[in-house]
């Protein structure tokens, strides 16, 4: 019987250590940015304004899972995500 509680209980931990585990990288965000499974192969940064032609090429397969700048926002040179307004 203590064999069998021992059991339940380190069953317990460990399912509650998996549920509480954030799966997908959101804790690893910056300000003004959000976890995407899907990314495009360009992403659009302050830099890409001045080039129109940077990523005219649409690929829709998914990148690497990452942060991605918040809508109204790009990255900037220094890779913080900033108001368009501010590139």
């Amino acid at each position: 019987m203590a064999r069998e509680l021992v059991f339940v209980f380190a069953t317990l931990i460990f399912a509650s250590v998996i549920v509480s585990t954030p799966v997908d990288g959101a804790s690893q965000c910056s300000d003004n940015e959000v976890f995407k499974q899907c990314t495009p192969s360009c992403i659009k940064s302050c830099r890409t304004l001045t080039d129109p032609d940077f990523c005219q090429v649409s690929i829709t397969t998914c990148t690497t899972p990452q942060c991605v700048c918040r809508d109204g926002y790009l990255r900037n040179d220094d890779g913080v995500c900033v108001l368009i307004e501010q590139c």
